[in-house]
């Protein structure tokens, strides 16, 4: 289980750094993916695959709403490791029934996010 609280403000302002070691991985894990879609043949058009992305988006933002007492105690935040993968799961089915390399995608995103920041010194997208 994981949670998230003021005591992880930190780590969150922590640049990521994509010249070590971890640059050098490639995410194997749209391969698995890729593979288990076609294994168990489910073919979904991209529209599906966005409605079951935003699905297990809600489904982490209905923990976090019971977690939290719906707002009432933020320290109390938590959500399941299970919910993250099966969001993470959505989204690169998604990159595969796209054809989008989602390595390619969260390294274009972190260069993005390395080299700006907001107004208030924390992370924006530029957009």
């Amino acid at each position: 289980m994981s949670s998230f609280g003021p005591a992880d403000e930190k780590q969150r302002g922590h640049k990521a750094d994509i010249s070590g070691p971890l640059h050098a991985l490639e995410m194997k894990r749209q391969q698995q993916v890729a593979d288990v879609l076609r294994h168990n043949d489910i073919d979904t058009p991209p529209a599906y695959r966005l409605l079951d992305v935003v699905s297990e988006l809600g489904d982490i933002a209905a923990q976090v709403n019971e977690t939290t007492g719906y707002g009432t105690d933020l320290t109390a935040l938590s959500i399941r490791e299970d919910e993250l993968g099966d969001a993470l799961f959505a989204l690169l089915a998604l990159c595969e029934q796209l054809d989008v390399d989602a390595d390619a995608a969260l390294s274009a995103a972190l260069a993005k996010y390395e080299g700006q920041s907001g107004s208030d010194g924390t992370p924006a997208s530029g957009d």
